[in-house]
């Protein structure tokens, strides 16, 4: 599974039953302690998170709401 694939099933996972409005502080939470796991050689873990995030919205799969970390699924 790429970092994409999990971050993305993360995020349906975690936040489909919360209006698909989430908080960046709030991904940090719940993905970085499984990206420690599955990228335990990455030291920058939450510019991966960020950079993923960015390329789902690029996808189409999320917007961002605001510029105070805020997103929703689609």
């Amino acid at each position: 599974m790429t970092v994409l694939e999990r971050l993305e099933s993360i995020l349906n996972t975690t936040f489909k039953d919360n209006g698909k409005m989430f908080y960046l502080t709030q991904v940090y939470l719940v993905a970085l302690p499984i990206f420690s796991i599955t990228n335990p050689e990455n030291n920058t873990l939450e510019s991966l998170i960020r950079a993923t995030l960015q390329n789902l919205r690029d996808n189409g799969k999320l917007d961002f709401v605001d510029d105070n970390g805020c997103y929703k699924l689609k």
